[in-house]
């Protein structure tokens, strides 16, 4: 039995570590997500000794061995193999992780727009489960949780210590029932609270016009996401052509997405340039990626742009306001982001499970790393209202404060009241609203001022050649 056992645990690391076959699979919304073949693990010189993977397989079946003799209850190989790739994986990042082959065929379903749940981007902090931010229009949304909320009870049972896919589990359950959360808060004492499972379904673009100002609204960003933010600009530009200035966008709580759709909506307002930098283990060459002339528009050209961000800003969110930043074409609102600069990449695996691998770390155009670093506001606004359908500023939790987090070293070549829960658009609780709509007002003036006065420059000199 233990050979048999060595034999099984070798060939699942050899599944990873020597190569697993192409295989195509859907996108999940809340990471970004490649495909593709896995390269031999490369040795890396270190000042610590390290062990052959003989000796790591015969240290793992000597232990699996004893456990499955001696523990307290019956244990199948199969569990104790998919615990051990779990707390390996996990313990590498916060983001790295072992799915078994129910989550992945969840994780499929999740990438096409709608699923069974709570609502809930969350992640595991110091052993407990910490809400990054909850989607709108959510069932976890409708019954007040926020980000930053620790859940330390699922139907009374305790979470801490518990991994994040047992923690996934008791969270889900069948459409229309309840799950009893007890959550923490800070400033606060624990208080339950019940929330009805419900169909999932990310409407991934709002809109609402103020004034001058087309308000958008992205929550995630899912396949069709640069697609919706095209009409809206079209629609506004027909139906306020005289009056439209200026386009605000709400990254608050937009836990990320698919990198590919953050990179096709910056190239939406971007004509050349780099959007964003990949850099890899394996590659020692920097991956550029540079906006495309064809799926740049024209349609925002005459059009001042701000970009509403805070703590639940996070991922493609991020590489889409560093982009626009970094090439002065918007300006950044708000709270400092969550800092995920890594893209994970999902290999699956010959018995239907997968493994989800941090596999490269990206960085804004100016070689900024976004890992643990986030992006910084060029303008602050705090949360000043903290009432209780408000995010408390104080409670946000960011890639940094992972004690495993991977560190982005920069590069040093240039390679040049919110929303409420029920989604609304709500100005007079909402004060980071509010003030950015008065700042973007401002720049427009400003812009609308400049222009005039060039043009009033240009007709005196025009006038003086004339004379």
């Amino acid at each position: 039995m233990r050979s048999f056992y060595f034999f099984l645990f070798s060939l699942y690391l050899s599944l990873f570590l020597t190569g697993c076959e192409e295989k195509k699979v859907s996108e999940d919304p809340d990471v970004s997500v490649k495909i593709e073949k896995s390269e031999t693990a490369v040795k890396e010189k270190s000042s610590v000794k390290d062990i052959s993977l003989q000796e790591a397989a015969n240290y793992f079946a000597s232990v699996a061995t004893y456990a499955f003799a001696n523990y307290v209850e019956s244990v199948t190989y199969q569990k104790l193999l998919d615990g051990a790739l779990e707390g390996m994986l996990s313990h590498l990042d916060p983001h790295s992780s072992f799915l078994s082959a129910q989550e992945f065929e969840e994780l499929k379903e999740q990438s096409n727009g709608q699923y069974a749940g709570l609502g809930i981007e969350v992640t595991v902090e110091e052993g407990a489960l910490k809400i990054v931010a909850p989607l709108d229009d959510s069932p976890a949304a409708k019954a007040g949780l926020q980000a930053g909320d620790l859940i330390v009870r699922i139907d009374q049972k305790p979470t801490y210590n518990l991994s994040l896919s047992q923690m996934i589990d008791l969270l889900k359950g069948k459409l229309d029932t309840d799950v009893e959360l007890t959550v923490r808060r800070e400033g606060k004492e624990d208080f339950r609270v019940k929330v009805r499972r419900k169909l999932v379904q990310t409407a991934s673009v709002k809109s609402k016009f103020f004034d001058n100002i087309l308000f958008l609204r992205i929550s995630t960003f899912d396949s069709t996401t640069t697609s919706k933010v095209r009409q809206e600009i079209e629609k506004a530009k027909k139906e306020h052509a005289s009056s439209l200035q200026g386009i605000l966008i709400d990254l608050r709580n937009n836990a990320g997405g698919l990198f590919e759709e953050a990179v096709t909506l910056s190239n939406l307002f971007l004509r050349e340039g780099t959007i964003a930098s990949i850099r890899t283990r394996q590659s020692k060459e920097v991956q550029i990626i540079k906006a495309k002339e064809e799926s740049y528009t024209p349609l925002a050209d005459d059009l001042a742009i701000a970009i509403l961000i805070n703590g639940g800003t996070a991922s493609s969110s991020e590489i889409f306001a560093g982009a626009l930043q970094d090439h002065h074409r918007a300006i950044i609102l708000g709270t400092p982001s969550f800092g995920k600069g890594s893209i994970q990449t999902v290999v699956p695996l010959d018995n239907g499970s997968a493994i989800k691998l941090t596999m490269a770390l990206y960085y804004t155009p100016s070689g900024t790393s976004i890992q643990k670093n986030g992006i910084k506001p060029d303008i602050t606004i705090t949360q000043e209202y903290q009432i209780e359908e408000t995010h408390e500023e104080s409670l946000e939790l960011h890639e940094s404060d992972f004690e495993n987090a991977i560190s982005g070293s920069p590069i040093e070549e240039d390679s040049s009241k919110e929303m409420s829960s029920q989604g609304d658009i709500q100005t007079a609780t909402d004060y980071q609203l509010s003030r950015a709509l008065d700042i973007l007002q401002g720049i427009i003036h400003t812009k609308k001022h400049t222009k005039e006065k060039f043009n009033e420059i240009s007709k005196c000199k025009l006038a003086a050649q004339e004379a």
